[in-house]
């Protein structure tokens, strides 16, 4: 019951802080460049919107 408690907690009060817009289909893959400054999205609708990464922070996977 403690593990479903804070699995709720977390779910109702998460918070998106990056969100790529842009895009009018699904994004099928992202790319984020090695220097992790650039990412490029590309869609169903064979569009690829690059965008930059100027105050985001990335964290190793």
């Amino acid at each position: 019951m403690q593990v479903d408690s804070a699995l709720q907690r977390v779910i109702l009060t998460i918070q998106e802080h990056n969100c790529l817009t842009g895009n009018k289909a699904a994004v099928l893959g992202i790319y984020i460049s090695p220097d992790g400054q650039q990412i490029a999205t590309a869609s169903v609708d064979k569009t690829v919107i690059p965008a930059t990464i100027s105050k985001w922070p990335i964290f190793p996977i």
